[in-house]
């Protein structure tokens, strides 16, 4: 099976939606060679099999919903004290 990432999904999200668990986090960064904290870009394809499905339950779930979980942040979307770097956004003195 082919899937394709959708703007603001993480490798959790897609472990979610395509594996029913987040432990297929390290089996989708695999696919996608890159690690699961990355930020993966939109449109990128990869593919799986029915075999490799941890929890089928979960992924049925999201298909009759059309639950599409995209919980990623982009590089934009971190503001104030807690992104900031010393020495880089603010120099203490």
């Amino acid at each position: 099976m082919k899937a394709t990432v959708q703007h603001r999904q993480s490798v959790f999200d897609l472990a979610l939606l395509y594996f029913g668990t987040v432990d297929a986090a390290f089996l989708v960064a695999e696919k996608l060679g890159c690690s699961v904290t990355d930020l993966v870009n939109a449109g990128t394809a990869f593919e799986y099999s029915t075999s490799e499905i941890q929890d089928k339950r979960v992924t049925e779930y999201y298909e009759k919903n059309q639950i599409t979980p995209a919980t990623a942040l982009e590089e934009d979307d971190r503001e104030g004290i807690g992104s900031w770097a010393i020495e880089v956004d603010f120099i203490i003195s």
